[in-house]
């Protein structure tokens, strides 16, 4: 059992993965409340033929407080101050409790007692199964809007042809024996972290959880597939929706390129040095903002405007001749050493920074992808040359989809 420390987070975290798996990592602040949170390598992504089925599971799990049905390690935290939520994601579930330093032992006994010995009935199913369906009720008109956007985008993914937290049909398939089934699997000690930060030590911490009776299972990591979008040109109609435009294009892979790429898409849409902002909302008045992003899953770049159909052709040709500017490097010194200064100030702020659940989020997300590394001094080191190899090599006018969205009252 070997301890390691990183900086990934500009704060030093302690990390130590114990004999039955689980990892546990601890970041050191100085305040009076202790943050420990326990994230699982389960998400809507592995729900399989059971779509909603993590989210279902979370929820019985932990059913928050304003419920008189409190697991019994819970109820007496939450009259001593302690709080607590829970949340399902892509590719994890988290459950996170806060409160006085003084009781940082006993949150991290409620988390492992909750998470690894759930307590509910077919009777307790079918109550929570109610409340999701009228969630997931609620939240439809916003998810049809998600999913026309992701059926032209990913038509070759079947997982998101629906609702992430599946449809009332569905979660209405799920019975008790498939949730616990499911929790039999995928809640084990070797496919789960525990993070915690506060001001404690992480050998105490680690005494804690040793004396914790905890399921070791057989690590599950699922591979994600590398998705990436299918590059074709299309059109949605969908009241409430804005009419818009959206270039998309494949992803970045290596590391050292998407170090590369902040910058390139920070000189297309940044307020003060984007050269396409500046075109389309400075020089043109046609917008109010551009959208240029980056994501890990599912692996992509997307440029965003909102704007009037009439304008769409002229969108997508700016788009391109920007790119074109900045693989020649035709743009201010003066923009790239603002956006390098920017960088700079928020890594520092980063460092600074005592949020609780920000920093263990942050912790918890290098854990998924089991990448520890500190890039503070490399993202200051990237040239306005290797910018511009960086944006030609990705954002290409022969590469790329692009839809047309449509503000349509008759949908």
């Amino acid at each position: 059992m070997e301890t390691q420390e990183f900086s990934f987070i500009g704060l030093p975290v302690m990390r130590t993965q114990l004999d039955g798996g689980l990892e546990v990592f601890t970041v050191r602040i100085e305040s009076i409340l202790v943050y420990a949170q326990m994230s699982f390598r389960v998400g809507s992504w592995h729900d399989g033929r059971h779509p909603g089925i993590a989210h279902f599971l979370e929820h019985l799990i932990y059913s928050g407080p304003e419920r008189d049905d409190w697991h019994p390690s819970l109820r007496p935290l939450i009259f001593k101050g302690v709080k607590g939520n829970a949340g399902t994601s892509v590719l994890s579930t988290e459950y996170h409790l806060i409160g006085p330093r003084a009781l940082y032992v006993e949150m991290i006994k409620c988390l492992a007692n909750m998470v690894f010995s759930p307590m509910f009935d077919a009777k307790r199913v079918e109550i929570e199964r109610h409340t999701i369906m009228d969630e997931n009720r609620q939240g439809m008109p916003q998810a049809k809007k998600r999913l026309r956007i992701m059926r032209k985008i990913f038509p070759h993914v079947a997982r998101w042809q629906i609702p992430l937290d599946g449809t009332p049909a569905t979660i209405k398939d799920i019975e008790a024996e498939d949730l616990l089934a499911f929790h039999d699997r995928l809640y084990t000690s070797s496919n789960a972290c525990l993070v915690v930060v506060g001001d404690v030590e992480h050998e105490q911490v680690l005494e804690a959880v040793q004396k914790i009776h905890m399921p070791t299972g057989r690590r599950v990591i699922e591979p994600v597939p590398d998705i990436t979008p299918k590059l074709s040109r299309g059109s949605i109609r969908e009241h409430g929706l804005p009419d818009g435009i959206e270039l998309f294009f494949d992803g970045v892979k290596d590391e050292a390129d998407r170090v590369c790429m902040h910058y390139v898409l920070d000189l297309l849409d940044d307020t003060d040095a984007g050269l396409l902002f500046k075109r389309l909302r400075m020089q043109d008045r046609l917008v109010y903002g551009v959208q240029a992003s980056s994501s890990d899953f599912p692996r992509g770049i997307s440029i965003h405007t909102d704007i009037s159909p009439f304008h769409f052709n002229y969108v997508e040709e700016a788009v391109f001749e920007e790119v074109d500017r900045i693989v020649r490097g035709d743009f201010p010194q003066e923009y790239f050493e603002l956006l390098k200064l920017r960088l700079s100030i928020s890594q520092s702020l980063r460092h600074e920074q005592n949020n609780h659940k920000s920093l263990a989020d942050r912790v918890s997300g290098r854990w998924l992808n089991q990448d520890y590394q500190d890039r503070r001094a490399t993202i200051l080191e990237v040239t306005p040359e290797q910018v511009g190899e960086v944006a030609g090599k990705y954002l290409r006018r022969d590469k790329y989809g692009c839809l047309h969205i449509f503000n349509d009252p008759e949908s």
